[in-house]
């Protein structure tokens, strides 16, 4: 006798779907009954990678059940749709996805990444947004480099514990941990023609700082 679909539990189903890619199982299952419409949903923590091979059509119908987005391509697509996401990565540079990065449309924001290289500079609203405690949840930030003229803007994020910068000068060390009295690892490139690194040491005494990885085009110096 042949097992049909249907016959099949919600318990074995769910950990089928396990093994399908959220795009492909929403596009091979979604609609065909309630019961499995109710299934997919179920799913609260997904992953996806966006790009070219991704209908942004399609998407809207799981953006809900997506806890961790990577995006690798330029195609248009609103963020205020993944009401349930905690973790973006972004590989493509775009315009409008930068400034969709609000706390207004993704507040639930826990991990922030900018894999951009080296000469991508973050929107300027954007940094002080992340330093000022606008995404009250954001604990882990990569944010490549940064505009230093913007801090006289910042207050105090106390959730951040991770923070990565690139090209970020040696004097700038004390005030990104001014501003982040909860830091536990900071990770900067300091830029080679600045030789001040020491004058940065001092503002590691009274802070709970467990890892301090610093490094320049000569060196590389990991303090715990």
């Amino acid at each position: 006798k042949c097992t049909t679909l249907e016959e099949l539990p919600n318990e074995l189903l769910v950990y089928v779907f396990a093994f399908v890619d959220i795009h492909n199982l929403f596009n091979g299952f979604w609609g065909l009954n309630s019961r499995l419409n109710n299934i997919i949903q179920s799913y609260p923590n997904l992953s996806l990678t966006f790009n070219k091979k991704i209908d942004p059509l399609l998407m809207k119908l799981y953006a809900p059940c997506i806890n961790r987005l990577v995006v690798q391509t330029s195609t248009a697509f609103e963020l205020s749709q993944f009401n349930n996401l905690h973790t973006l990565i972004l590989c493509d540079r775009n315009c409008d996805h930068l400034a969709q990065i609000q706390p207004k449309i993704i507040p639930n924001l826990t991990h922030l990444s900018f894999l951009l290289g080296p000469e991508f500079v973050a929107p300027s609203q954007l940094i002080s947004d992340v330093f000022s405690n606008q995404f009250p949840s954001l604990r882990h930030v990569n944010l490549g480099c940064i505009d230093e003229s913007t801090c006289d803007l910042w207050t105090t994020s106390p959730s951040l514990q991770f923070v990565s910068i690139l090209s970020c000068k040696s004097n700038f060390v004390p005030i990104i941990l001014t501003s982040c009295p909860n830091l536990q690892h900071l990770q900067i490139h300091i830029i080679h023609n600045n030789n001040n690194m020491v004058a940065s040491s001092s503002s590691l005494r009274n802070h709970p700082l467990r890892r301090f990885t610093i490094w320049s085009d000569y060196f590389e110096l990991v303090l715990n």
